[in-house]
């Protein structure tokens, strides 16, 4: 048995092996991998230094989990004081992208 999210995740500004990473974990939990962020994804990951992020953390209503290698206390404070709703420390595994799914889309269905 696995579990299954029904949401919708984009992924903004993570470079080329991290995005393909976080795509494919995303797509083996059921999420549908968007576009572009303007589509009104549930769940948006975008880096830490992307140009866009503040305007993503100033979207009401968002859901940003920023990615980063920086794995110090400091820059995950940071991030959830300018407003993200969780951090996400490159390179990570299956379970740390379904804790943040998990914490973030609550509701999980059960899939066989």
């Amino acid at each position: 048995m696995s579990l299954s999210f029904q949401h919708s995740a984009a992924i903004v500004g993570l470079d080329q092996s991290v995005g393909q990473r976080l795509a494919s974990i995303l797509e083996e939990y059921g999420c549908r991998i968007l576009a572009h962020a303007r589509a009104k994804a549930d769940l948006i990951f975008c880096s830490s230094d992307s140009p866009l992020l503040p305007r993503l953390l100033r979207q009401d209503g968002a859901k940003v989990v920023v990615v980063s290698r920086d794995d110090r206390d400091a820059a995950w404070l940071q991030a959830l004081d300018a407003g993200a709703s969780d951090y996400l420390c490159a390179p990570f595994e299956r379970i740390d992208v379904r804790w943040v799914l998990e914490s973030q889309l609550g509701s999980v269905a059960h899939a066989a």
